[in-house]
């Protein structure tokens, strides 16, 4: 057996992203497929991985004009000239260096008690849930420590009328927007959140002129850094529960569902931007045609016994996964 070595050049960064102030990350909820904002525009928790990859194409020019950046994103291709791979998007305490992943959305919270929901019984029925304990929890996990997602952001609302040029307002000018920040304590303990990944590149780089990037539709605003640092070893578990840590990409969701006794988990829309050429000769950037239904991070496969490797081979999609999509942990079931 011959193990693939790492090029000598190859290098891993973590890239942390501390936000501004608020932050407004549109989706393919807040916006139209032709590009206009919907009226009650709410913005997701996390940037898509795909904007993630477009602001290090940016800040590498930034940082040098003729920086090899390859081509967008695009469902068949992977050329993105000295970006190798990110990992997908993770939460970190930049006071701690904690770090925080998905760990399912399996979890009901009864007062201050929260119930791991168990494996689902022969008539795929979820196990110990109780509907009068209210909606299922997206719990994220740093070792032992956990709280439900959205115990990580508070919502900031916004009403406005956009006005024409002229200052009038617009019979369609209208709109409600939410956006999100983070917290300042977690269990009464100060914290200082940001958004984390790591970016393998093919060759080392620096981003010193480029202190601060801008990401979403919003043009949310974010101080960047980046630390040499591997990631943690993935050590592989045996199981028969499957946790997506991003959102993924199912090419055949029926197939997934024959290996699968149940899948607890929820769907979200996603379009990437795809470079278009007008009738100018210019070429502008316009929201892909194609919509794809991606299966949310945090949803739970509990497969069916001996199926891991299949399951496996349907949630690995070359492109999806090296931009940090389709990633997962098997655990041991409840």
């Amino acid at each position: 057996m011959t193990l693939k070595t790492k090029p000598m050049s190859e290098t891993t960064y973590l890239v942390t992203l501390r936000p501004r102030g608020r932050f407004f990350f549109g989706g393919d909820r807040a916006f139209t497929a032709s590009g206009e904002a919907v009226y009650a525009a709410e913005s997701l928790r996390f940037p898509q991985q795909t904007a993630l990859l477009g602001m290090l194409r940016y800040a590498m020019i930034r940082q040098e004009a003729n920086a090899t950046i390859g081509t967008g994103f695009d469902i068949e291709t992977t050329d993105w000239g000295h970006i190798q791979a990110l990992s997908p998007i993770f939460l970190t305490d930049t006071v701690s260096q904690k770090h925080w992943r998905p760990s399912g959305m399996n979890f009901q919270q009864e007062g201050d008690t929260v119930f791991e929901l168990d494996r689902p019984c022969d008539k795929k029925k979820i196990s110990n849930y109780d509907p009068k304990n209210g909606l299922l929890k997206n719990r994220w996990n740093c070792g032992a420590e956990a709280y439900n997602v959205e115990d990580f952001f508070t919502t900031i609302e916004t009403v406005g009328n956009k006005k024409a040029r002229d200052g009038k307002s617009q019979a369609d000018g209208f709109f409600k927007q939410t956006a999100y920040q983070f917290v300042r304590e977690l269990n009464k303990q100060k914290v200082e959140l940001a958004f984390a990944f790591y970016a393998t590149f093919k060759e080392p780089q620096k981003f010193d002129k480029v202190p601060s990037v801008i990401v979403g539709a919003d043009q949310s605003a974010f101080g960047l850094k980046l630390t040499e640092q591997e990631p943690p070893n993935s050590s592989l578990k045996t199981g028969n529960k499957i946790v997506l840590l991003s959102d993924a990409y199912i090419p055949d969701y029926a197939a997934l569902q024959n290996h699968c006794d149940f899948i607890l988990g929820e769907v979200t829309p996603f379009r990437f931007m795809k470079p278009v050429q007008n009738n100018d000769y210019f070429t502008e950037k316009r929201r892909s045609p194609q919509q794809f239904n991606l299966l949310a991070r945090g949803s739970v496969l509990y497969a069916k016994a001996e199926n891991i490797g299949e399951i496996a081979k349907i949630l690995h999609h070359p492109t999806f996964y090296q931009v940090g999509y389709n990633h997962f942990e098997t655990l041991n079931q409840s």
